[in-house]
């Protein structure tokens, strides 16, 4: 037993434990599988968590990391398994898809919606602060959506060190420095960031934006509808759903904070 026990530090020594809510976004991801999917391809590289008595061990496929996956990244450490305090970034599914139907550009609805609460897990509960959903207009189908509220981290090199991983670029995002555009508060601070790809048509928008109290909102658009974006998927229109303007509008929107 002594010799696992060593085995297992050894192989656990270099691993970044992701947080709560970085836990969540990774289970969700790798499980979801909703009852529309039209397509199995990954956006970027889809952390497979692999849970060893009681550790999460992120790991990644593909070369792309996003939002919502966990990728490991010996050069910046990862806070521990940080509890953050109960607050609006625990808030329910149902909440985030009213609260962000009224954000979308007049003409665009709200089709189909994963509120977190999809292909749990025997005895798991949704924790929040997940919304992916389906948009379309008149014309049909335009794509869709996905919005992550991240809690505040703990104020330590970990914590820093997540929180510019989120919000700097190209940070975790994966794209080349032309795709990707840091957004500045009055005082010149980075406060989110603003990424582009695109492949085989399939073209996705990423926004992140700090807010006050130290946490992250996240809203993604694309083109395709399919759970997953990227090589294979389906698309819906040549651009996606929303404008780089209104996925900005969206993501710093107070209206998640109340």
């Amino acid at each position: 037993m002594n010799d696992l026990h060593a085995l297992m530090d050894r192989a656990l020594a270099d691993v970044e434990v992701p947080t709560d809510r970085i836990q969540q976004g990774a289970v969700r991801r790798g499980r979801a599988v909703r009852r529309r999917r039209r397509g199995a391809a990954l956006l970027g590289g889809l952390a497979v968590a692999a849970t060893v008595a009681g550790v999460v061990v992120p790991t990644v496929a593909g070369a792309r990391s996003t939002e919502g996956s966990v990728a490991h990244d010996t050069a910046t450490p990862s806070p521990g398994l940080h509890q953050p305090p109960a607050g609006w970034w625990d808030l329910p599914g149902a909440q985030m898809r009213d609260r962000l139907a009224d954000l979308l550009p007049e003409g665009l609805r709200i089709t189909d919606a994963d509120l977190g609460d999809e292909d749990l897990a025997p005895g798991d509960q949704p924790r929040g602060g997940f919304l992916q959903v389906d948009v379309a207009d008149d014309s049909g189908p335009a794509g869709g959506l996905n919005v992550l509220l991240y809690a505040p981290q703990p104020d330590d090199a970990a914590g820093r060190a997540f929180v510019r991983r989120q919000i700097s670029c190209p940070g975790n995002a994966d794209v080349t420095p032309a795709r990707c555009t840091e957004l500045r508060n009055s005082s010149g601070d980075v406060v989110g960031r603003l990424a582009r790809w695109d492949t085989e048509g399939v073209v996705v928008l990423e926004v992140t934006r700090l807010t006050p109290d130290g946490a992250v909102v996240y809203a993604a658009a694309s083109n395709s509808s399919d759970d997953k974006w990227g090589p294979g998927s389906s698309i819906d229109r040549e651009r996606p759903c929303v404008t780089a303007a209104a996925l900005r509008a969206i993501a710093a929107s107070t209206t998640w904070q109340g």
